[in-house]
C-alpha cells in the first residue's frame, strides 16, 4: 500500500520507465541488504525493517509497468495480453526458482542473491542510460 502511494506521489515529478527503474534498483539493492544484514548480525528488527522496503519499493516496478501496457495496447486485447503475461511471468519465476535450486546445490543461496541482485541493479543501471524518459 505505501508503495502505492509512493508511486503515486512520485509519478506526478517522473516519468513511469524512469520511476520503474529507480524502483527496481531499490528493490534489488534492500534484497541484498536483507542477506547481508541475516549474514552478518541476524537482527530481526533490521530484517524487519529490510522487508518492510522490500514492499515499498517494489509496489512502483509492478505499478509503472502495467500502467505502460495499459497505455500501449488496445483496449479489446487487455485480457489477452495480462493474461499472457501472467502465464510468462509465473514460468519465469518457475523456471528461474528451479535453475536457483540446482545451483544451490554448489553454491550458497544467499550468494545467488546477491550476484543475481548485482546483475539487476546493473540492468537497472543500463535502462536508465538507455531509455528516453518522456511522459
Amino acid at each position: 500500500f505505501i508503495g502505492a502511494l509512493v508511486c503515486g506521489h512520485l509519478g506526478q515529478a517522473l516519468s513511469k520507465t524512469r520511476l520503474m527503474f529507480i524502483s527496481l534498483i531499490a528493490t534489488v539493492l534492500s534484497i541484498a541488504g536483507f542477506i547481508v544484514v541475516l549474514k552478518v548480525s541476524a537482527s530481526l528488527h533490521a530484517a524487519m525493517g529490510l522487508a518492510v522496503l522490500i514492499g515499498i519499493s517494489v509496489g512502483p516496478v509492478f505499478i509503472s509497468g502495467n500502467t505502460l501496457i495499459h497505455e500501449v495496447i488496445k483496449t479489446e486485447m487487455r485480457g489477452r495480453i495480462f493474461s499472457s503475461l501472467g502465464i510468462v511471468m509465473n514460468l519465469g519465476f518457475l523456471i528461474a526458482m528451479f535453475i536457483a535450486s540446482k545451483v544451490s546445490d554448489y553454491i550458497s543461496p544467499g550468494r545467488i542473491i546477491i550476484a543475481i541482485s548485482g546483475i539487476l541493479v546493473l540492468y537497472g543501471i543500463v535502462g536508465m542510460a538507455r531509455v528516453d524518459f518522456k511522459r
